[in-house]
């Protein structure tokens, strides 16, 4: 979690952290899980599990939490979650 007053740089982390081509890395480096990820593309970060949440986000009608969570997981570990396995790990 990332906090701060307005215009101190919250989102423009964020950005860089998530790879947004439109913010560039002149100084440093990024690093998640003790690799170097600054010249990793937005989807390739995405597979890692770096994500951007927003406190009030969207609604997709027909997507309920479950299922994009769901394919949040297939997607990042590179195997199909099946719904009654995934359910069942919500519980836990």
């Amino acid at each position: 979690m990332v906090m701060g007053p307005n215009g101190a740089g919250k989102s423009t982390l964020a950005n860089s952290i998530m790879g947004n081509p439109r913010y560039e890395v002149t100084e440093g480096s990024i690093w998640f899980d003790g690799e170097e990820i600054t010249e990793e593309a937005v989807d390739e970060r995405a597979r890692r599990g770096i994500f951007m949440s927003f406190q009030s986000p969207l609604e997709i009608q027909g997507i309920t939490v479950e299922n994009f969570l769901r394919t949040a997981k297939g997607t990042v570990s590179g195997e199909p979650q099946k719904a009654l396995a995934f359910r069942k790990l919500l519980k836990e």
